[in-house]
């Protein structure tokens, strides 16, 4: 987005989806002069329901989205118009998937409550547009369910990230304090090699062993339950290896501060039993916040 326009940060109205829908159409793949596009406007046939003025608010909204790029004067389309440009005629469901995952509008996040399509969440007025545009109510709601499941995958992702890097952080200066600056550089964020270890982070200690960390985030206020999702892997490891622990972090927009941690210990009477015929793999896990030792594992001397 070059020429200025503002973002678009809701849904436009049903009347300007299906305008920007028309944009869409013609929209070129290769960067062609605006002019070129706008003088085609007048030539669309959409039987008297745009015009001009509607097909340029509705390009504005494009470029607001990043779907259309402009700059010097040529206009072009983002990649994945081209989801919205193959679509059949009259089909709004890809256009609607491109503004949704452009746009995150924060009720997409409460969209799948417990595994099931919560249609309370979203406001009226975007209900309105979006069951304008999908009539089709089974359409509509696997196309929320699949976007708000890929929305909370990538926020879960963003804040378990940004836990893992304080964390890394904190040991590092840690073991720097403690006069073993060569132990914080060997300190390890092994989850970017392998997620399937049990473990998120791996610290030496100046007594030879290593620390194995687990590491959970979290956006709730520091009272009350620690609520997090739990592997079986995670927990076996935790279960045979006494260097294990899991270490809670706050994520917040303006700063990242770890809880507290416990030890496989603590997950001692509160895992899931496998049934006759199943078997669990994950489970989410409620810990009150007086569990939790408060800040990092302790670190033993030399000599201890």
């Amino acid at each position: 987005m070059r020429d200025g326009s503002s973002p678009l940060l809701t849904l436009p109205t049903a009347h300007r989806l299906r305008a920007a829908a028309v944009v869409c159409a013609i929209a070129p793949m290769t960067p062609t002069p605006v002019v070129q596009l706008r003088a085609a406007y007048p030539r669309q046939p959409s039987e008297g329901l745009f015009t001009v003025n509607d097909l340029r608010a509705a390009e504005s909204d494009l470029i607001g989205l990043g779907l259309l790029e402009l700059d010097g004067g040529l206009i072009v389309g983002a990649p994945s118009l081209e989801l919205a440009t193959s679509a059949p005629q009259g089909d709004l469901t890809a256009l609607v998937a491109l503004i949704l995952n452009a746009i995150r509008p924060v009720w997409l996040q409460g969209v799948e409550q417990d595994g099931e399509f919560a249609p309370e969440a979203i406001p009226d007025d975007a209900l309105n547009v979006l069951r304008s545009a999908i009539p089709d109510p089974d359409e509509r709601e696997a196309l929320l369910l699949s976007l708000a499941r890929r929305y909370s995958a990538e926020q879960a992702k963003r804040i378990g990230d940004q836990a893992e890097i304080a964390v890394v952080e904190a040991l590092r200066a840690e073991l720097t304090a403690a006069g073993r600056p060569d132990l914080a550089a060997r300190v390890r964020r092994v989850s970017l090699i392998s997620d399937q270890l049990g473990y998120d982070v791996t610290a030496p200690q100046p007594d030879g062993r290593t620390r194995r960390i687990e590491v959970k985030g979290t956006t709730l206020p520091s009272t009350g339950t620690a609520t997090f999702h739990l592997s079986r892997n995670e927990a076996t490891v935790a279960m045979r290896d006494p260097s294990w622990s899991l270490v809670l972090c706050a994520v917040q927009p303006s700063a990242t501060s770890i809880e507290g941690w416990i030890d496989g210990s603590a997950l001692e009477g509160i895992l899931p039993s496998d049934g006759a015929s199943s078997v669990w793999e994950s489970a989410r896990i409620g810990l009150e916040r007086g569990q939790f030792t408060l800040g990092l594992p302790e670190l033993p001397r030399e000599g201890r």
